[in-house]
């Protein structure tokens, strides 16, 4: 007999949070930025697609919509890889090349073993739910290996991500943040403690399951702490977007750069080629525009334009090239506000969106870019 769909609090507070955290993802692939903001996408959409997972585990609406059963399971296999990438792609700058795809080999594998349950039909995922089945091979030596492989696999799992895990805390523990924007270093804290906490509940999980017995409340820890990196990557999407956007030499705050090697005459003379490239070229309209495209264009280090645009121009790299965008955004709002909505007004200006473009704006202006047009507008 079938169970009956029952729903609890705990449920629908892990679906909201599922529920953001695809909304996110939405967001972050639209706008289809650094390789760092795409990392992070990844792994927040596998944390919400996991949330799903469990709750149509604990409301038995698997067996409503059998093919999500076990969707996530080889999902922790990703999980450690994809925060260390982000971190090591956020810290140091560096780009994923072949020789990372190394990392996903562990998922492959299980992703492998899972595929003769995930090409059944639903009702025989249906029937093996039921009889409480893990995989149904008519061969008894088969079935037996592949039991005691998925007997192992989370002991496996959990040291997997406890190793990238230790990786991705000690990039940030060598990484000097001492020029770096306040907001940035909370955001890295925040975000490796919030992930150990998740290494911890799923660690702790299987510990307790081993030696004791399965209690749906290991489960709640394990999604706890998936909620909560989920809405800790929402409250800094909504507080400090720029927190999430590019790498680290994007939100390098003034500093020495005692190594850097740029002249005083070279600072200068890269500072008005930067400001001819925004003033006079306008590369700001550029979407997605990002510090090694003005590197690029002016024939420089990252380091050393970060180093002008700090040090020269007193400022961020997002902040310099926003300030930019919402002057143009000025002129569109007061001069082609019936041609244009909110969202071209956004595009036109260089934004990915009409939410980024929103919040920077109000950040500048202390206005909403609608109330800033109608003011204007009203003082005709």
């Amino acid at each position: 007999m079938i169970p009956e769909i029952s729903l609890d609090s705990w449920s629908i507070f892990f679906m909201l949070a599922a529920a953001q955290g695809i909304f996110l993802s939405v967001v972050f692939f639209i706008k289809r930025n650094s390789q760092p903001e795409i990392l992070l996408n990844i792994l927040v959409l596998l944390f919400s697609i996991t949330l799903i997972d469990y709750v149509a585990f604990w409301t038995n609406f698997r067996f409503e919509f059998p093919h999500v059963n076990r969707i996530s399971s080889a999902f922790p296999f990703l999980f450690g890889p994809l925060f260390y990438l982000y971190i090591r792609s956020f810290i140091n700058s560096r780009d994923l090349d072949r020789k990372d795809l190394i990392h996903s080999i562990p998922f492959v594998f299980h992703l492998f073993i899972l595929i003769p349950y995930y090409v059944l039909d639903g009702s025989t995922k249906i029937e093996m739910l039921l009889n409480r089945q893990i995989f149904l091979f008519e061969n008894e030596f088969v079935q037996t290996v592949f039991l005691n492989i998925a007997y192992v696999l989370p002991i496996v799992m959990t040291l997997h991500l406890g190793i990238y895990t230790i990786l991705g805390f000690k990039l940030i523990s060598k990484k000097d943040l001492s020029n770096v924007k306040e907001s940035v270093e909370r955001w890295l804290t925040i975000l490796r403690y919030s992930f150990i906490g998740f290494t911890v509940s799923f660690a702790s999980y299987y510990i307790m399951v081993y030696l004791f017995s399965y209690n749906l409340a290991y489960d709640y820890a394990i999604s706890v702490s998936m909620s909560v990196f989920i809405y800790a990557i929402g409250y800094f999407g909504f507080i400090s977007p720029e927190v999430l956007e590019g790498d680290i030499e994007s939100h390098t705050e003034k500093g020495k750069y005692s190594n850097s090697g740029l002249t005083q005459s070279g600072a200068k003379k890269l500072k008005e080629e930067l400001l001819k490239l925004m003033e006079d070229d306008k590369l700001f309209l550029k979407t997605n525009l990002k510090l090694k495209d003005l590197a690029n264009a002016v024939d420089q280090s990252k380091h050393h334009v970060s180093q002008v645009i700090n040090d020269e121009l007193e400022t961020t790299f997002s902040a310099f090239v926003n300030e930019y965008r919402i002057k143009e955004s000025k002129k569109l709002l007061l001069n082609k506000n019936e041609e244009l909505n909110m969202y071209g007004i956004a595009k036109e200006s260089g934004f990915n969106n009409k939410t980024t473009f929103s919040l920077a704006f109000k950040r500048h202006t202390g206005l909403t870019p609608s109330l800033y047009q109608k003011k204007f507008q009203d003082s005709k």
